[in-house]
């Protein structure tokens, strides 16, 4: 038998699921990094936060925020620690600590690693925020 039609036997074996196919090793089912469903963020839209770190930053801010089920956040800010609750108003989520301003900005159905812009409802100052994986410097 010739090169080709070894080739071509081989190759039909192999498409029709033959002796040969057998002895090839099955592929790994590719890895998928956990995400939250489309059903948990529709029941809760800030469920892609609990357990990760929001990251804001505007002009001389730095903070890092964490969000509790149970409408709690604390914000980590120069090494103080900030607590404070959240609501729900529209399509915006409200933080407000004692003695402080509401703020409402986008960020509703979020999931760790996404970064979004938006403005400071007082000052108009853009601000970035970044949805981080797991907590950081959460003491």
């Amino acid at each position: 038998m010739d090169r080709r039609k070894t080739v071509a036997l081989i190759g039909a074996l192999v498409v029709s699921g033959g002796p040969l196919a057998a002895a090839q090793p099955s592929p790994e089912p590719p890895i998928t990094p956990p995400s939250q469903s489309a059903a948990s963020l529709q029941s809760d839209p800030l469920a892609g936060y609990y357990g990760n770190t929001l990251r804001i930053e505007v002009q001389d801010y730095r903070g890092l925020r964490f969000f509790e089920p149970d409408h709690t956040y604390r914000d980590r800010v120069s090494g103080k620690l900030i607590k404070g609750s959240w609501s729900i108003d529209g399509d915006r989520i409200c933080t407000q600590s004692p003695g402080a301003s509401k703020f409402c900005n986008l960020g509703l159905g979020r999931t760790a690693g996404e970064t979004w812009i938006d403005k400071d409802p007082y000052t108009g100052n853009e601000v970035k925020f970044t949805l981080e994986a797991g907590r950081r410097a959460d003491r």
